[in-house]
């Protein structure tokens, strides 16, 4: 018969698989402002800012990017929003999908 020399018995269900990372497949974002091409576009799983920008054919010329964290990793379905001015009353953006406003 076994007994404890024999190892741990494994008893219950196996554990559930962790459920697939939002990061794992590719990045839809949107790039509007002063960018070549503002619009939707697709980018490869732990793209950054700066990523979203070349995406867009670059920030256009004389915009002002000092506020913009071009390092920061973007989340599906996030707003890039490059050198536009925050619609009036409206408050700081807050969140994981806050990209800033340059």
């Amino acid at each position: 018969t076994p007994g404890p020399a024999d190892g741990p018995a494994v008893t219950g269900p196996a554990p559930a698989s962790p459920p697939p990372s939002p990061s794992a497949g590719p990045l839809v974002v949107d790039v509007s402002g002063k960018v070549a091409r503002p619009g939707v576009h697709r980018l490869p799983a732990g793209s950054r800012v700066e990523d979203a920008l070349e995406a867009a054919g670059g920030v256009r010329p004389g915009t002002d990017t000092s506020g913009l964290n071009r390092a920061r990793l973007l989340t599906d379905g996030e707003q890039v929003a490059v050198g536009v001015d925050p619609a009036p009353g409206a408050g700081p953006v807050a969140g994981p999908g806050a990209a800033g406003v340059a």
